[in-house]
C-alpha cells in the first residue's frame, strides 16, 4: 500500500505545473492599439496661403501709343464715323508690328469700316444723283433725268429712284417701262402705292391691267 501511494506522489511531483491562460484584450482596446493617434488640428495662424502671381501679358504695353490710338478708333466706330475709324485702324495696323495681337484685331475692323464707308459713299452718291434727277424732271428735262436715274441704279437698287423712273415713263406713255419700275419700287416699299394713287404723273397707266394687279398686291402686303 505504501509503495503505491509513494509512486503516485512521485509522479504528481514530476509533472510540470500548468501555466495560467493569457488574458484576452477587449475589442475596444484592440482597436485603440491598432489606430494611431490623430494629429491635433491646425490653427488658423499655422495655415499658410500660397500666392502664385499671374504673368503680365507682354503682347501690349499698357502705355502703348498704338493701344491709345486703337481706343480712339473704337470711339469713332461707336459714333458711326466709319471714315475716321478706318483711318485710325489703318494707322494702328501700320505701327503695331511689335504688337501682333493688336494689329490683328485692328485689321478685322479695317475690313468692316471699309465696307461701311464704301456703303455710305455709295449711298451719298445715289442720293446726290436722285436729287439731281428730280431737279431735271421738274425743269422738264426728262432725258437728263432718266440718264441720272440710270447712273444711280448702277450704284444701288433704291425704291425712290424706281418710283421716279416709273413716273417719268408714265408721263411719256411708256407703260411697260413704267410698270416695271413701279413693280420694283413697290416690291421694296408696298406703301408707295398710296402715293402713286394720288400722283397725276401716273394717270396714263392707272386703267391698265398691269397697274391694277400691282395695286392689289401692294394693298395686301402693305
Amino acid at each position: 500500500m505504501k509503495s503505491r501511494a509513494s509512486t503516485r506522489t512521485t509522479k504528481a511531483a514530476s509533472r510540470p505545473a500548468s501555466r495560467p491562460a493569457p488574458k484576452r484584450a477587449s475589442p475596444a482596446a484592440a482597436r485603440r492599439k491598432k489606430s494611431a493617434p490623430a494629429p491635433p488640428p491646425l490653427r488658423r495662424a499655422e495655415v499658410k496661403r500660397v500666392h502664385i502671381p499671374l504673368p503680365k501679358s507682354p503682347l501690349v504695353a499698357p502705355s502703348s501709343p498704338s493701344l491709345a490710338l486703337y481706343g480712339k478708333a473704337m470711339a469713332s466706330l461707336q459714333k458711326g464715323d466709319f471714315e475716321a475709324a478706318l483711318k485710325k485702324f489703318e494707322h494702328v495696323t501700320a505701327s503695331s508690328e511689335a504688337e501682333p495681337v493688336l494689329a490683328d484685331r485692328a485689321r478685322v475692323y479695317v475690313d468692316f469700316c471699309r465696307r461701311k464707308a464704301d456703303e455710305e459713299r455709295g449711298h451719298k452718291k445715289i442720293e446726290d444723283l436722285y436729287t439731281s434727277a428730280v431737279f431735271e424732271k421738274n425743269r422738264g428735262e426728262l432725258d437728263a433725268s432718266l440718264d441720272l436715274i440710270r447712273r444711280s441704279l448702277k450704284k444701288g437698287d433704291d425704291e425712290k429712284v424706281h418710283h421716279l423712273a416709273a413716273s417719268i415713263h408714265a408721263l411719256r406713255g411708256n407703260e411697260t417701262d413704267a410698270l416695271e419700275h413701279l413693280k420694283r419700287a413697290l416690291k421694296k416699299n408696298p406703301a408707295l402705292i398710296f402715293q402713286v394713287r394720288n400722283d397725276p404723273d401716273f394717270v396714263s397707266i392707272k386703267e391698265s391691267i398691269g397697274y391694277r394687279k400691282l395695286e392689289e398686291v401692294a394693298r395686301k402686303t402693305s
